[in-house]
């Protein structure tokens, strides 16, 4: 392997370190600390999107969440057509204060949006 190669590759891996601790900050200011909730929780802004999270699973060094936005879907009764979507898995990890988005689903509901 390169000295160039090599150098690109720490580059990269520390862009994805910073984004893991940016993850981390900002779920700490939303949630506070992470490693001993259970349960599931919501955040409403004014004129904005209801945040949905999900504690899936609690262990020793990390937390999984599931972030969910609840958008109505058509028919009679809109609140019993709500559709979780875009849904977004995420590993916190307690002793290094990072948090990785693992994976995403987005649905119908959030494409329509950009059509």
């Amino acid at each position: 392997m390169t000295t160039a190669t090599t150098s690109l590759q720490l580059t990269r891996f520390r862009y994805l370190m910073g984004l893991y601790g940016e993850n981390h900050t900002r779920l700490a200011a939303l949630l506070g600390d992470v490693a001993g909730l259970c349960g599931s929780f919501q955040s409403d802004v004014a004129d904005g999107q209801t945040l949905f999270i999900d504690v899936v699973a609690q262990h020793a060094f990390t937390t999984v969440l599931r972030l969910t936005h609840a958008f109505e879907g058509q028919g009679a009764q809109p609140e019993a057509n709500l559709q979780l979507d875009p849904c977004a898995w995420v590993r916190v990890y307690h002793d290094a204060q990072q948090a990785e988005v693992t994976h995403c689903h987005i649905g119908a509901a959030v494409k329509k949006l950009f059509a």
